[in-house]
């Protein structure tokens, strides 16, 4: 697990630089799965104008009081500091959370491991996330059936850290497990892309996300209509 870096204090009376306050979210949210203190957080690196009354001051102070132990929690993390410290040795003590890959098929035509992540470890894709691709892959199904030819997924889902090393938009679909890049054997990507557009127009085919590249096809079910 990755260390907390923050340049400056976090939290009542702190600096509250955004990149430092978005790093203690962050971190904190990291520690909700394995220790419960609040709800997940927001990560915006914000405290809003009233530090004292914001849900990461109170996470803090739960931090504080439940895992370093202060009987008096100030609410607030100083760089190198006692919570600082403490912090970055419960996120070392946590284990990673594995995802075991679904077994079968997402749909009539494509098996769960088609969307799988292409990163290194081919991680599959998170259970919390599998209600979306079944959505996806159903509407991938409408089309595949009517092309009559085996569809090629070159990226569906991404982790962050995968989305951020191949230059993804910071909120891409591909990491809410919305999209997927598709080629067809024998057809150049704008026949494909007309046929989708041609599908949408139908209502066989929910409209959503379509773009067209040299090499691929972008797909999404975001739930409204974006083209490029």
């Amino acid at each position: 697990m990755a260390k907390l870096q923050i340049t400056q204090s976090v939290g009542l009376g702190g600096a509250n630089k955004p990149n430092d306050v978005k790093a203690v979210q962050t971190a904190l949210n990291q520690i909700l799965g394995q220790i419960p203190l609040t709800k997940k957080l927001v990560v915006d690196g914000k405290l809003g104008t009233k530090p004292e009354n914001s849900k990461t001051v109170a996470a803090i102070k739960a931090f504080q009081k439940k895992v370093v132990g202060m009987v008096r929690p100030d609410g607030k993390i100083d760089a190198n500091g006692r919570s600082h410290k403490k912090l970055n040795t419960t996120l070392g003590n946590i284990k990673p959370v594995v995802t075991t890959p679904a077994a079968g098929k997402a749909s009539t035509y494509f098996a769960w491991k088609e969307f799988a992540c292409h990163d290194n470890d081919k991680t599959p894709v998170p259970t919390e996330l599998r209600p979306s691709i079944k959505t996806l892959a159903g509407q991938l199904d409408v089309l595949r059936k009517e092309l009559g030819k085996p569809i090629k997924i070159n990226s569906a889902y991404r982790t962050p850290e995968h989305n951020r090393k191949v230059g993804g938009t910071k909120n891409s679909l591909h990491v809410q497990a919305k999209a997927a890049d598709i080629a067809v054997s024998g057809m150049a990507p704008k026949e494909v892309h007309a046929k989708v557009l041609e599908l949408i127009a139908s209502k066989k085919m929910a409209d959503g996300g379509l773009g067209l590249y040299n090499t691929f096809v972008h797909y999404d079910v975001r739930g409204y209509k974006a083209r490029w």
